[in-house]
């Protein structure tokens, strides 16, 4: 088998070692637990560990954005749903945004420092194609029950990832994932018809 051929097995490998130890933590941990506050408390532990490997060996991507101009992605995201929401709306309804501190703030900043970070560097050294490919893929089948596709986390990972390659900075991602996150309270709280639409971000099997 060639080197390179052999290095992508062994990443896509780990990817599924990693995507399945998560799984299994999260059952572990969760039992009848609220799901969201199970992958806070399983990736508050993990993001930690990738911390403090990173405190000695180097972070392999900036927390600040080369340009700040990439802050400008998070922030047109958030503002072209709260307009279109906004367009659509019939009642305003005020959800208890206590119940959103987790997966709109917490959640995105683990998550982002797991995937973004510590997966990349686990999977080592094979091309960045494959590993844009492999983060997003572990990221998506993180978040579906296993009778839908999850599209559109996938999108968010396979962004994300792409933005810090291109030099966005973690701090860009993190906002754009809880800007992604935000959207749930912005449905709920103007127009719930866009839980509906979003449907379409996981395609049924």
């Amino acid at each position: 088998m060639p080197l390179e051929s052999r290095t992508l097995s062994v990443a896509t490998f780990k990817s599924f070692v990693f995507v399945i130890l998560m799984a299994q933590i999260y059952s572990h941990i969760g039992g009848s637990g609220n799901p969201i506050v199970v992958a806070f408390l399983a990736n508050s532990l993990l993001a930690l560990c990738v911390l403090l490997y990173f405190s000695s060996y180097g972070s392999p991507f900036a927390f600040l954005p080369q340009r700040k101009t990439w802050l400008f992605v998070p922030l047109f995201f958030l503002l072209g749903t709260l307009i279109l929401g906004l367009l659509s709306s019939e009642k305003v309804q005020i959800p208890d945004l206590r119940a959103f501190l987790l997966p709109v703030v917490l959640v995105p900043i683990m998550e982002e420092i797991i995937f973004r970070m510590g997966l990349w560097s686990f999977l080592g050294r094979v091309p960045s194609g494959a590993k844009l490919y492999l983060t997003a893929a572990s990221f998506a089948c993180l978040h579906t029950n296993g009778s839908q596709i999850p599209l559109g986390p996938f999108l968010l990972g396979l962004m994300s990832q792409w933005m810090l390659l291109q030099g966005a900075g973690l701090m860009t991602v993190i906002l754009l994932h809880m800007a992604s996150n935000a959207t749930i309270v912005i449905f709920l709280t103007l127009d719930p018809r866009w839980l509906d639409w979003l449907r379409i971000f996981y395609i049924n099997n």
